[in-house]
């Protein structure tokens, strides 16, 4: 059995750029918060594959990939399970209040005034792409009694009859009947800012929107007019735009607008946001580890194994 310490390897403590990376390299294996940009990829000279340790391809330059005819491989599925259960996990404590009672009680106050929450059980749940994670979710959430419905521009049918719900027309049907919505949708250009200023007009006022998708796909200038019009009861956010402003890739000018905004976000009473944790799991992660390595193994007939791998 081939192992990938039968490469010779470069390894990174700090994430890849145009200042370390390895030119001989025709392998790179990296993860999502490495932005691969036509920029850097065309630094490397031989470069014949890219394996992302994620499921989503939106930091890498796909148009340029495809050009060069480099292939690039994901971790499709590795975390549908973990990321579903996780989303679950944030309905609970928007739904429930959860986290206010925490803090609450670790300064001693063991009031429950304005903790009141909401059952699940009957109340109807969008959502926004039926790929793995968001069919797991809707399998978990049947669970709880909720009504489901979907909008994806490629319906499952099959699925829809087995798991019980039904999908709705248009996004905007899928916004007028929710209580609360949850995102599962790649980042591209026809999805970024699907949900934006114009949209707030079509939700049903008190919902609760849940991402743990990509933060590209919801304008964050929205969530904060949502929060303040209490269009939003509550915002449960594991991603968000502003996290290439944390990762240091705008302008300092831009910088400091875009961190304006999740700052007024983060602090919002009525907002949950976390650091992007969703895939965080010790089994996702050794999934994660395994893919990546079966992908890279399987180009050995392509890459000669006695150059780089980064």
């Amino acid at each position: 059995m081939q192992r990938l310490s039968d490469y010779p390897l470069v390894m990174y403590e700090r994430e890849l750029n145009s200042e370390n990376l390895c030119e001989d390299a025709q392998i790179i294996c990296v993860q999502i918060r490495t932005k691969l940009t036509s920029e850097i990829l065309g630094k490397f000279k031989n470069l014949k594959m890219i394996a992302t340790r994620s499921e989503g391809l939106d930091h890498i330059d796909l148009n340029y990939c495809k050009e060069k005819q480099i292939k690039v491989t994901n971790c499709a599925s590795y975390g549908s399970q973990t990321i579903a259960e996780y989303t679950i996990g944030l309905m609970l404590c928007a739904s429930r209040k959860i986290i206010d009672g925490a803090n609450r009680t670790k300064n001693w106050n063991f009031s429950i005034s304005d903790l009141q929450g909401i059952d699940l059980e009957n109340k109807t749940l969008g959502i926004i792409g039926t790929g793995k994670i968001g069919l797991k979710v809707i399998k978990i959430a049947k669970a709880f009694g909720m009504k489901i419905i979907a909008f994806d521009e490629y319906r499952k049918e099959y699925e829809s009859k087995i798991l019980g719900f039904k999908y709705t027309q248009t996004l905007e049907e899928l916004l007028n009947d929710s209580d609360i919505i949850s995102i599962h949708i790649p980042s591209n250009e026809k999805t970024k800012h699907l949900i934006n200023a114009k949209s707030l007009k079509e939700f049903k006022k008190g919902v609760v929107l849940i991402n743990t998708a990509r933060g590209q796909v919801v304008e964050s200038q929205a969530i904060l007019a949502g929060l303040n019009k209490e269009i939003f009861s509550k915002v449960a956010l594991d991603v968000f735009e502003e996290e290439s402003v944390i990762n240091n890739k705008d302008s300092e000018v831009l910088a400091e607008l875009k961190l304006e905004i999740i700052k007024q976000i983060i602090n919002h009473p009525n907002a949950i946001v976390t650091n992007h944790n969703a895939f965080n799991t010790k089994q996702a992660l050794e999934r994660l580890a395994l893919i990546s390595s079966k992908n890279i193994i399987e180009m050995e007939n392509e890459v000669k194994t006695s150059n780089s791998v980064c």
